[in-house]
């Protein structure tokens, strides 16, 4: 089994791709609309094009046929447009944390030069988290 990786640059690259995947969820559920529209075989493959009670019969089970498809069609596009939203704000969210792990990735270096790269989530023994939400509060 590989190993994990952990650090926060992967876990930002996955963020991305995320962002990514839902971002062509988006564009495949709106691109759905134009499909759905689309599949219109018409009145006469419902026997609208009959005389009589079943002719009006059929014209309005078409007619009731259209307006549901329209209104999927309409409401694949919506949720489309909402994935295509998210999708955007979580790219936003990935750029951010990338920008806040290589700030402080960089301050931390800057400061404790000789304690390696702090990327890896390793303090300077190695071990646990060099940095503790409780330090300093002593």
């Amino acid at each position: 089994m590989a190993e994990r990786d952990d650090s926060p640059d992967e876990q930002t690259r996955g963020l991305g791709d995320v962002a990514s995947r839902v971002f062509a969820g988006g564009e495949t559920l709106t691109n759905a609309t134009a499909a759905l529209t689309a599949c219109d075989p018409g009145v006469t493959a419902f026997g609208g094009d009959g005389p009589g009670r079943l002719g009006d019969f059929a014209r309005e089970l078409y007619q009731q046929w259209q307006a549901a498809l329209n209104a999927r069609a309409r409401e694949a596009a919506q949720h489309g447009e909402r994935l295509i939203e998210v999708a955007t704000t979580l790219g936003g969210v990935a750029a951010a944390y990338t920008e806040v792990d290589q700030s402080l990735a960089s301050e931390l270096n800057r400061l404790y030069p000789d304690s390696g790269n702090w990327f890896d989530r390793r303090g300077p023994t190695g071990g646990d988290p060099a940095i503790r939400p409780d330090a300093g509060t002593e």
